[in-house]
């Protein structure tokens, strides 16, 4: 997985060198200095990224507690606590994201943020379940059952994973996207579109990101 970091990545990257963790990756090399106006992060090394930045993981990402998302702020980690899970519930996550080969910390931030981990969770406009599926993106995404929990998080991840591809792995982006379609953020032109609900989503998601392996963030 290659990442391409915009402003927002490149004060992430100076903390995650200091601190010397990342969640999302078991390895991290990055490309050399001056290679262009936007870092490169991958887990392997390329002629594009060949400098190893990090080598071993740690369950905590290291997001600061004043960084902010195209202006808009980032809760503190402290604001926020992981919902408990249930042993079978983080298992079935789990699993679904290797299998998707996409991060389970972004996996379950997104979960925390969107049901809380309710698997009955039904939102006003019909969004169904842990991921919170319209009906529409759980078939797009072969969820043949949106509210059997495994169906329901293979579905949105396969959609997350989709929405990196086609946003080059920009965070930001993927996530608003899954909150607000994908033509949203196109006609936003490649931006955060400007409607309150997604404004606030996309820093939740980072914060609870920063939570997810988190003793600060641990289940109240």
């Amino acid at each position: 997985m290659r990442t391409l970091l915009r402003p927002l990545g490149k004060a992430l990257l100076a903390c995650l060198a200091a601190a010397g963790h990342a969640s999302l990756l078991a390895q991290i090399y990055v490309s050399a200095e001056g290679a262009g106006t936007s870092l490169v992060l991958s887990n392997f090394p390329s002629d594009e990224a060949p400098q190893i930045l990090i080598g071993k993981p740690t369950p905590i990402v290291a997001i600061p507690n004043t960084a902010t998302t195209q202006g808009l702020a980032v809760p503190p980690a402290v604001a926020l606590r992981m919902p408990a899970v249930p042993v079978e519930l983080r298992r079935v996550i789990d699993e679904v994201a290797a299998q998707v080969q996409i991060s389970p910390e972004l996996l379950h931030a997104v979960i925390a943020t969107e049901s809380g981990y309710d698997i009955r969770a039904v939102s006003p406009r019909g969004a169904i379940g842990l991921m919170q599926l319209l009906p529409t993106t759980a078939k797009r995404f072969g969820a043949r059952d949106p509210y059997a929990p495994r169906d329901n998080v293979m579905a949105g991840a396969s959609y997350l994973k989709w929405l990196m591809a086609l946003f080059e792995n920009d965070l930001e982006l993927v996530l608003a996207a899954y909150n607000a379609g994908e033509q949203a953020v196109l006609k936003a032109g490649h931006r955060i579109p400007p409607f309150a609900e997604t404004q606030a989503y996309v820093p939740r998601v980072l914060a609870y990101l920063r939570c997810a392996g988190s003793t600060v963030c641990k289940p109240a």
